[in-house]
Formats: structure tokens, C-alpha cells, sequence
């Protein structure tokens, strides 16, 4: 930074310089920072759009096995109930039969 030249004062003109001096050292901050961020923000969004697309084929395999073990379900329910049928209407007849009489 600058000293002043009088003594413990500072004149109007070193004030500008200082100030000048602090103002362009934060505008190159400030540029550096920028270009950080951009190239952050550039790259999140290539991660994002990547995981974006992950997600969405995750999704679509999800909702494909969903369908598939409801399929599944549906027909081992059905399959079940046929043979639950078969078994009662075996026992019904079986009873039946040993309770009429063989004449």
C-alpha cells in the first residue's frame, strides 16, 4: 500500500491511488472467482445431468420389475386358487362318497 508522505496524514490523491490499488486487486479477485464458479457450475451440471439420466433409466427398470412381480403375483394367486378349488372339491366328493351308502 502506499505511505503517505506527510506525516500521519493521507492526502486526498494517496487515498485515491490506495483505493485504486484495492479496487483492481478486487476486480481480479472478484474475475478469478467468477471463472471458478463458472467452470464449478459447468461441471455440476454435467454431473447432475448424468445422474439425472442414471435416475430416469433406474426408474424405468424399477417400473418394469414392478409390473413383472405384479404379473407374477396375479398368476401365482390364480394358480393357488385353482388348486384350492380342485383340493376342496376333491375332499367334498371323497366325503361324499364314503358317506352314501354302497348298495
Amino acid at each position: 500500500m502506499t505511505q503517505p508522505t506527510t506525516g500521519d496524514y493521507v492526502t486526498h490523491n494517496e487515498f485515491d491511488v490506495a483505493m485504486a490499488r484495492i479496487d483492481g486487486r478486487f476486480d481480479a479477485l472478484e474475475a478469478r472467482l467468477d471463472g471458478r464458479f463458472q467452470a464449478f457450475e459447468a461441471r455440476m451440471d454435467g454431473r447432475l445431468q448424468t445422474f439425472e439420466a442414471r435416475m430416469d433409466a433406474l426408474e424405468a427398470r424399477m417400473e418394469a420389475l414392478f409390473e413383472r412381480a405384479t404379473v407374477t403375483g396375479i398368476r401365482w394367486t390364480v394358480a393357488m386358487s385353482f388348486g384350492l378349488y380342485a383340493l376342496m372339491f376333491g375332499l367334498i366328493l371323497f366325503v361324499i362318497s364314503r358317506e352314501l351308502p354302497h348298495g
